[in-house]
């Protein structure tokens, strides 16, 4: 059930309402930011990755303005930011309640904006959350939409892994080599905290990252603590909230493969993947896609992006959003 606790509203120079709620979801205090410009446009609920790493933030930095076609609501799922749990409610984080919660705010903001249904779109991690919600719940939703979809977590980190230590061979740069082949993979790899450093630094390094040109910590750090309308305690829980979400949710996502869990959908699907990500490859994004039956769907593959096609192919994504999603 939800309940709606807190709310504040403004309107920016451009016309944009944007609110900031606090809203009961299955007895958690949880955060939403919604935007929109009109409250006839079709709603879009968006679930972040990590898990436990709000998209609010990056949106923000690189002007992805969802709210031009949708009012859109980012959710910061239970754990994490405006939701960081306290510690009694900590045991909570599961993946089968993330679920419920997702039908649940799916729910309250339908009913808020006077909806049968939205749309639902998840990126990396929130594809795995987003397509086992969608394909299980089809009532709630329009449409279901994947960006940097997950297949099998472990697929991906094998590749990846295989792919950097090329690379790096490739340059003939033998530290590199060494500190890679170091660490090495196996099926453990989410619990080696050296191995996801060292896969994440030349990951980065060698264009299949976050974005094709690097996204530092750094980077990360200054989104965050420039959202302003996070207080500052809010944008610390972003990245507490990170770490206690991948340390309980990191093992579900990594032994878990998609094409074995979800055959079926009953609404269209859109799969939007970059071809140069290795942090949810296009292979087992692909091979995902190619599983799955839906009455409509459709793969869109961005040459020129890594793990986020909506900054490094802005006008791309959106055009496919209003062409093949929305028929406008």
């Amino acid at each position: 059930m939800s309940k709606l606790i807190e709310s504040k509203e403004k309107r920016n120079q451009s016309g944009t309402t944007i609110l900031k709620e606090y809203v009961e979801i299955n007895g958690v205090k949880q955060g939403l930011i919604i935007e929109t410009k009109r409250n006839d446009l079709p709603v879009l609920l968006v679930l972040h990755g990590g898990p436990g790493y709000p998209l609010y933030p990056i949106m923000k930095a690189n002007k992805v303005e969802l709210h031009q076609l949708f009012t859109v609501c980012y959710w910061d799922q239970r754990g994490t930011g405006m939701s960081y749990l306290s510690d009694e409610n900590k045991s909570s984080l599961t993946l089968e309640q993330l679920i419920s919660d997702t039908v649940e705010v799916s729910n309250y903001v339908a009913n808020k904006f006077s909806k049968e249904k939205i749309y639902l779109m998840g990126h990396s991690w929130g594809t795995f959350l987003g397509s086992l919600t969608a394909s299980t719940h089809p009532d709630l939703y329009h449409a279901y939409l994947g960006v940097g979809h997950v297949g099998s977590a472990k697929g991906t980190e094998e590749e990846s892994y295989q792919f950097i230590l090329e690379q790096a061979k490739e340059a003939g740069n033998q530290k590199w080599v060494s500190e890679i082949e170091k660490v090495g993979f196996d099926e453990q790899y989410y619990k080696n905290q050296e191995y996801n450093l060292i896969r994440g630094k030349y990951t980065n390094k060698f264009g299949g990252g976050f974005l094709r040109k690097g996204y530092s910590n750094y980077q990360g750090l200054k989104d965050v603590f420039t959202t302003r309308i996070y207080t500052l305690k809010e944008r610390a829980n972003v990245f507490r909230g990170s770490i206690a979400s991948y340390q309980v949710l990191g093992e579900v996502l990594a032994t878990t493969d998609l094409v074995d869990e979800i055959k079926e959908f009953t609404i269209p699907v859109y799969i939007f993947q970059g071809k140069h990500d290795r942090l949810t490859s296009h292979r087992q994004a692909l091979r995902f896609y190619n599983e799955i039956t839906a009455p409509k769907k459709n793969f869109f593959s961005f040459d020129h992006s890594s793990h986020a096609p909506f900054i490094e192919e802005k006008e791309v994504f959106f055009s496919l959003l209003k062409k093949e999603v929305l028929g406008m």
